[in-house]
């Protein structure tokens, strides 16, 4: 019982010795390396290995590359755009240009909802013009493009209304 703790023991020793000479030597490397002429404002390793003072591995500032999902790719084949998979599934393109998705929750916990929010949820919500904008570059030609159903359930949302706008609805004055 005690000889194979003890092999345990000298094995996880051995490991964390190693691992500091291993450290150890990367960073008498790295300190031997001459520094670049010009890497102020650069966001290169090899920056971030000079502007530590001590050189050490443990120190060293990567840069943070955040996803950006806003940009859209080409395939390698065809060189055409590739769209992100979420929009499409997610929103409704207008032929006006503004997106539409359902409201979120309108499935969660329906028996402890009053009716007007059930309905409400049965109900779309328009997307700014700043959303709609990005949905535009993350989808490709082929999802913005209007196609016409018969019956079409989005057929209420097709006309732009409001102030302003041609053949707009506006009530009629009340007359007592």
């Amino acid at each position: 019982m005690a000889a194979p703790m003890a092999r345990n023991l000298a094995g996880g020793i051995y490991r964390a010795f190693s691992a500091s000479c291993n450290l150890q030597r990367i960073q008498r490397c790295l300190s031997s390396l001459p520094s670049p002429l010009s890497c102020q404002g650069s966001n290169t390793f090899s920056s971030a290995i000079n502007r530590n003072a001590q050189g050490s591995l443990l120190n060293i500032s990567l840069p943070v590359f955040n996803a950006v999902r806003s940009k859209v790719t080409f395939s390698i084949r065809r060189g055409k755009e590739k769209s992100v998979r979420s929009v499409p599934s997610r929103f409704f393109r207008l032929p006006w240009g503004i997106y539409i998705h359902a409201r979120a929750g309108r499935n969660k916990h329906k028996w402890n909802k009053p009716d007007w929010i059930i309905a409400r949820g049965k109900q779309h919500v328009f997307c700014n013009k700043s959303r709609a904008k990005l949905f535009d570059k993350m989808t490709s030609p082929y999802w913005r493009k209007h196609r016409h159903y018969v019956d079409d359930p989005y057929a209420p949302y097709y006309k732009r209304t409001g102030p302003g706008m041609q053949g707009s609805y506006s009530p009629p004055k009340f007359l007592p």
